[in-house]
């Protein structure tokens, strides 16, 4: 017995340790869970956007009038978002050959912010133009704040 207390003591000191100093590499986990907000939490100079590409879409049978207008209307709802602050960057493609027709880059707090503000665009409404919505992230800098 005599020679297993030292063993029994080092096995104390060690757990005492374990409880008292916490481990390196910790993986912060949001209250909410969101996977998205415990990257944020880990390493606070990278925040979430919202890249958006706008595609060609299914309704192509539109009048060059109706066209025009839906466009003009679209036109205003950029820079709307614009002045919102809700949209930092938009622009179209020079070649849209593969049906790609513009970027935008949203700060939006959540994909479903994004998509109520999309889903309110009349290009995307009438079906002339569609989208697809990625989380993006960067590090902050003078145009991503």
């Amino acid at each position: 017995m005599l020679k297993l207390l030292p063993a029994l003591f080092l096995f104390a000191f060690m757990v005492l340790i374990m409880a008292i100093v916490p481990p390196r590499t910790s993986v912060a986990i949001h209250a909410s869970g969101h996977p998205n907000k415990a990257a944020a939490a880990q390493n606070p100079g990278v925040k979430q956007y919202w890249m958006v590409l706008l595609k060609e879409g299914p309704n192509q049978s539109l009048s060059q009038e109706q066209t025009e207008g839906i466009l003009a209307i679209h036109a205003q709802n950029i820079q709307h978002l614009t002045a919102s602050g809700k949209m930092l960057v938009a622009g179209p493609f020079n070649d849209q050959s593969a049906g790609l027709k513009s970027v935008y880059i949203l700060d939006c707090k959540d994909s479903l912010e994004a998509t109520r503000l999309l889903q309110s665009d009349t290009a995307i409404a009438s079906g002339l133009f569609s989208y697809e919505l990625k989380s993006w992230k960067t590090t902050k800098s003078d145009l991503f704040k």
